[in-house]
């Protein structure tokens, strides 16, 4: 791999680490900062050089983005009725 891809490459590497991140961590306020950190940096990849890694770290984090979202909901209205 040449030095220019593997820099190409590095903001998809980061979203999907990201995104691994915020589905293990989906209950925790980070989880839900790197679900959006790394929705904003495949996009960011996917811009300037899409790839396989880049697309699923976009996937991954919109799943853990999407799970901490409506974990959260689920409690809060779970709170409310007991």
């Amino acid at each position: 791999m040449t030095k220019a891809k593997a820099k190409a490459n590095s903001l998809g590497i980061v979203s999907l680490i990201l995104g691994i991140y915020s589905i293990t961590r989906c209950l925790s306020i980070t989880g839900t900062i790197c679900g959006i950190l790394g929705i904003i940096f495949a996009t960011q990849q996917q811009k300037s050089w899409s790839n396989g890694i880049a697309r699923a770290g976009f996937i991954t984090s919109v799943v853990g983005l999407s799970l901490s979202v409506f974990l959260k909901m689920g409690l809060f209205i779970i709170s409310f009725l007991f």
